[in-house]
C-alpha cells in the first residue's frame, strides 16, 4: 500500500514530537519546578481558578521571639529565703535555651529542604542528559552504521569503476590492434577469398555456356585455355588470401582452402585438392564437407593410378581404405552423404568395391 505524502509527512512529525520533543519538555518542566521557591503556586490554566499548582514546604515551627531580660540578679550581699519560688533569672535562662534549639531545629529543616531540592535538581538535569546522551548515541550508531554502508557500496563502486575502466582500456586496446592489424588481415583475406571464388564460379559458369564437352578441335582448346585462365586466377587470389594464415579468422581459412581444393579439382590436380581438403580438417575438424571432398580425391587419385599403363595396385587399395575412412567420418557428421555419395560421379572407380557400398547401403 502506497500513503501520500503527506501522511509520511505527518507521521514523521508525530514521531519526533513524542520520541523527542515531549521528553525534553517534561524533564525541563521538572526542573523549573524543582528549582522555584517553596510555596509557589503554579497557574496550569490562567481560566481556571482551581487549576494550580503549589510548590510543597517542609513544615517547621515558628520561632518564638525570646523576651528582653529587664532585671539582673541580685548581688551576692542578698539574702534569699530558701522556701520561696524559682526566682526570674532562671525562668528566662531556660526559655533562652528553648529558643536556641528551635532555632537550630529550624536551620537543620531549612538546609534539609535545600538539599532535597539540589538533589531533585541533579536527577532532573542528569535525566535530561541521559536522555540526550542516549539519543545521541543512537544517532550516532545509526550514523555510523549508514556511513559504514555508504562507504562500503562506494569502495565497491570504486571496485566497479576500477575493473570497467580496465575492461574499457582492454577493449580500446583490442579495438586499436584489430582496426590497425586485424582488421587488414582479415579484410583482405576476405576480399581475396571473394575474388577467388568468383573467379571460380565465373569457370564454371563459361564450361557450362560455352558446353565445352561438346565442343571439338581449335575451337576446345581455345574454351579449355580460357576456362583455365579463370581458375588459375581464382587460385591466384586465393593464395594472396593465405599469405598469413596466422593472422587470419579459422573461419576465412576454412572457405579459403576448401575453395582451393574444389580449384584443384577441376584443374586436375588432385594431390593439392587432397592437401586442400586435409588443411580445412587441421583447422575444423568438425568440416564435414573436408572429409566428403578428401573422401573424393582419394578416389580420383585411385581412377588416375588405374588408368596408367603399369598402375599401383597397392596404391589404388590405399586410397581405397583412405576413401572409406573419410566417407565414413564425413556420413557421421552430416548422415545425409549417405544417399547423395551413390550420385556422386567422383566415387564412380569405387561405386561397386564393398567398402562404398557397405558405407551407402
Amino acid at each position: 500500500m502506497v500513503y501520500p505524502w503527506w501522511a509520511l509527512a505527518a507521521a514523521r512529525l508525530i514521531r519526533y514530537v513524542i520520541g523527542y520533543i515531549l521528553p525534553v519538555y517534561f524533564i525541563i518542566a521538572a526542573i523549573v519546578v524543582i528549582a522555584l521557591p517553596s510555596g509557589t503556586v503554579i497557574r496550569l490554566w490562567p481560566f481556571a481558578e482551581s487549576s494550580s499548582l503549589r510548590v510543597a514546604t517542609a513544615p517547621s515551627k515558628a520561632v518564638s521571639q525570646a523576651p528582653q531580660v529587664a532585671a539582673v540578679a541580685a548581688p551576692p550581699s542578698t539574702r534569699v529565703d530558701s522556701s520561696a519560688a524559682p526566682s526570674s533569672g532562671d525562668v528566662k535562662i531556660t526559655d533562652v535555651a528553648k529558643m536556641a534549639l528551635d532555632a537550630t531545629k529550624e536551620r537543620v529543616d531549612m538546609m534539609k529542604e535545600s538539599y532535597d531540592k539540589i538533589f531533585s535538581f541533579i536527577a532532573a538535569l542528569g535525566a535530561l542528559l541521559a536522555f540526550f546522551g542516549f539519543k545521541g548515541l543512537e544517532t550516532f550508531m545509526a550514523t555510523r552504521a549508514r556511513a559504514e554502508e555508504a562507504t562500503a557500496q562506494a569502495e565497491a563502486a570504486a571496485a566497479d569503476a576500477e575493473s570497467a575502466k580496465r575492461e574499457a582500456r582492454e577493449a580500446i586496446e583490442s579495438f586499436n590492434d584489430f582496426r590497425k592489424n586485424q582488421y587488414l588481415i582479415d579484410n583482405s583475406a576476405e576480399i581475396n577469398a571473394a575474388h577467388g571464388i568468383v573467379l571460380r564460379e565465373i569457370a564454371d559458369l563459361y564450361r557450362k555456356v560455352k558446353q565445352m564437352d561438346d565442343l571439338m578441335g581449335m575451337e576446345a582448346d581455345k574454351a579449355r585455355a580460357e576456362y583455365f585462365a579463370y581458375l588459375e586466377n581464382s587460385l591466384y587470389y586465393l593464395d594472396l588470401a593465405t599469405v598469413k594464415p596466422e593472422g587470419v579468422a579459422p573461419r576465412i581459412l576454412t572457405r579459403v582452402y576448401g575453395t582451393k581444393g574444389n580449384v584443384y579439382r577441376r584443374l586436375g590436380n588432385y594431390h593439392a585438392a587432397l592437401q586442400a581438403a586435409e588443411q580445412v580438417m587441421k583447422i575444423n575438424p568438425s568440416d564435414h564437407s573436408a572429409y566428403y571432398n578428401a573422401a573424393c580425391y582419394k578416389t580420383l587419385l585411385a581412377a588416375d593410378e588405374h588408368a596408367k599403363a603399369s598402375p599401383n595396385h597397392a596404391a589404388i587399395s590405399h586410397y581405397e581404405k583412405d576413401m572409406a575412412k573419410y566417407l565414413k567420418r564425413a556420413i557421421e557428421l552430416n548422415p545425409e552423404y549417405r544417399g547423395s555419395a551413390k550420385d556422386e560421379c567422383d566415387f564412380g572407380h569405387f561405386s561397386k568395391s564393398s567398402h562404398f557400398l557397405a558405407l551407402t547401403i
